[in-house]
């Protein structure tokens, strides 16, 4: 549910999803993550579900691809993850107080030798 509420945030938030249909965006985020299939099948859950009731979109095939083509800009890709990232990570830093634990269990099963040299 926080990703949901950060990716309706973000969205309102940054520029560069100005140009897109915002609108398009949720839903399909909501299909993926109540029924995780084929993009072809998002129309019928669309219909079905009471999704439709809070966004009033054209959930097409065509429109689904014509959407995804959109979004799969790399610049946008790089500021959401960015933006994301920023969003995730506590403002004093990252706990690596279980990196020597994780470094040393890969140790003892050789995968750092795997890893390190190729």
């Amino acid at each position: 549910m926080v990703i949901l509420i950060f990716l309706n945030q973000f969205i309102d938030r940054v520029t560069f999803f100005e140009n897109l249909e915002k609108e398009m965006f949720l839903p399909l985020i909501f299909y993926r993550l109540c029924y995780p299939s084929a993009m072809r099948y998002a129309r019928m859950w669309y219909v079905g579900n009471i999704v439709r009731k809070f966004f009033d979109v054209d959930i097409s095939s065509q429109r689904i691809s014509e959407f995804l083509e959109e979004i799969g800009d790399e610049s946008i890709q790089r500021e959401f993850f960015k933006e994301y990232i920023r969003e995730i990570t506590p403002s004093e830093g990252v706990d690596v107080s279980t990196l020597k634990a994780t470094v040393e269990e890969l140790k003892k099963y050789g995968v750092s030798r795997i890893l390190c040299h190729p």
